[in-house]
């Protein structure tokens, strides 16, 4: 019976290690992906020209770590907070970068209403027409998940109808192909099918 009770413990402290282990993998991974952004920044930067770099994409990460981050400090999950409070800070930082050097701002403008209006009419429902914190945790996954899908749908979106010049392509928009292992949302639900 000993032995038992011993076998469970080691059993249990291995898995306390590997979902450590894990998360740490997943938060590198995550800000790695964040990261991609810097070389079309940069170069926007560099040229003062937005020339082939979209905002589309940085639009669209923002708002998606804006809610994780949400979700994270509701289920105080110091691995969201961490990762979306650095997404969150480089995506508008990314979009800041294309925003001084747009030619054409008024569609920029059009696109950021509509991400707002998404983003703040879901914080606002969870703060005030919620009414428990499970409903509020339910609702908000929904609505996270759903802006990781738009996020990394964004960076194909803005490719179609965009001008064919393969050379051009920013690592932004192909570091949407690996994402989907490392998204927040894979991870938080990972997490919480083993507890």
């Amino acid at each position: 019976k000993k032995k038992k009770k011993k076998n469970v413990r080691s059993a249990t402290a291995m898995l306390g290690l590997y979902l450590r282990l894990l998360s740490w993998v997943a938060t590198i991974s995550t800000v790695v992906f964040f990261a991609t952004g810097f070389p079309p920044a940069l170069k926007i930067l560099k040229t003062e020209s937005t020339g082939e770099v979209r905002y589309e994409p940085f639009v669209a990460a923002f708002v998606s770590c804006v809610l994780w981050l949400k979700y994270g400090l509701l289920v105080w999950d110091q691995t969201l907070i961490t990762v979306n409070s650095v997404g969150a800070i480089l995506n508008l930082f990314y979009a800041l970068c294309y925003y001084r050097y747009a030619s054409d701002r008024r569609q920029f403008h059009r696109t950021c209403l509509y991400a707002a209006s998404y983003m703040y009419g879901v914080l606002l429902y969870v703060r005030f027409m919620v009414e428990t914190a499970d409903s509020a945790v339910l609702f908000l996954g929904y609505a996270c998940c759903t802006a990781t899908v738009v996020m990394f749908g964004a960076p194909l979106a803005a490719m179609v109808g965009h001008k064919e010049n393969t050379e051009e392509r920013t690592t932004a928009e192909f570091g949407v192909f690996f994402s989907p292992y490392f998204s927040p949302a894979k991870r938080a639900h990972a997490q919480r099918e083993r507890e």
